[in-house]
Parts: structure tokens; sequence; C-alpha cells
């Protein structure tokens, strides 16, 4: 029933609206995401997901399990998992214009929205805990682009940051924080 409640709240996000999900366990968030993606790509969306505490494949396995097609949403260029620190960190790569063509994709392949959903403890692995400041403020750009965002992190990874940077936590629209 809670994961069901947590995926109905997180459901209500419009397009514009910078959420974030604090969850107790990578048991819960398995649970979670794959009906999250399930739901936005039912909903016509560009699903990308940077996963953080499961490999990309494992991700994909998931969601395969959870009834989607991830072959034919992945030719079709509407669900993208990929690395979150590659994303992030790797040499060359810039997040910003990344989102930007897949907004471009949006229209070109007759969707609704981007959803972005992303593991933000990747910045504690990389001890980048500042830089995580500026990919919220850029993924706050969500409120002028065809973009849903949902900003996910453990519950043990949320309570060791800074005051000041778990302070970012209420620039969010709305907080889905689960417990047990």
């Amino acid at each position: 029933k809670i994961v069901e409640d947590t995926v109905a709240e997180i459901q209500r996000s419009r397009s514009g609206e910078h959420d974030i999900l604090i969850y107790p366990d990578n048991e819960y968030f398995r649970k979670v995401y794959p009906k999250v993606c399930k739901s936005r790509l039912e909903d016509n969306d560009i699903v990308l997901f940077l996963t953080y505490y499961e490999h990309p494949n494992e991700v994909l396995a998931r969601l395969e399990q959870e009834g989607i097609d991830v072959d034919m949403h992945r030719r079709k260029g509407s669900l993208i998992v990929a690395d979150a620190g590659e994303e992030f960190f790797a040499q060359g790569k810039d997040f910003l214009l990344f989102l930007i063509k897949l907004e471009r994709q949006i229209k070109a392949l007759g969707k609704n929205n981007l959803t972005v959903i992303v593991s933000m403890s990747v910045f504690m692995l990389y001890e980048k805990e500042e830089e995580m400041l500026e990919y919220e403020g850029l993924l706050d750009l969500s409120a002028t682009r065809d973009w849903k965002v949902l900003c996910c992190y453990h519950k043990g990874d949320y309570e060791k940051l800074s005051e000041s940077l778990r302070a970012v936590s209420y620039t969010h629209l709305r907080a889905h924080e689960t417990g047990r």
C-alpha cells in the first residue's frame, strides 16, 4: 500500500514540476521506479532514468519485469537508462545540452513531456555535494520547460548531507518521503 501511495503521489506531478523522493532503502526504490517509469511511458513521455545504485542493465531488466517493452521504447527514443556518474561527471559530457536535445525530441517524436528521474546519491560517491546545488538549480529549469523532474535520495545519503545542502530539498515543489 505504501508503494502504491508513493507512486500515486508522484503521478500527480505535472509538466514543469521538480519533486524529491526520499526513500528508506533500495528495495523500496526498486518497487517504486518501475511503476513510475511504466506510467510515464504510458502517458506518452520520454523517460530519462539516471541510476546510481543499480547498473543500467539491472534497471532495464526490472522495467521488463514490470511489463514494459524496453527494446521498443529504447528503439523509439522514449526510454533512456544511463549511469548517473557517467552523465554528470564524465569528461566531455554536458548534461544541460543533453536535456535540451531530449526536449527537442519531445516534439519530433510526438511526446508530451520529458520525465527525468535522477538518483542524486551519486554526488556523495564522487564527493561532489557542492556540485549537487548546481544540478538541482539546473533541474529547476523544469518550471519553464516540458520536463517533470524527480530527484531521488536514499534516506541514509540524504541524512548525511549538510544542513545547507538539505535545504535544497525545500526548493522542490513536492516532497515524497517514505518510511516504514
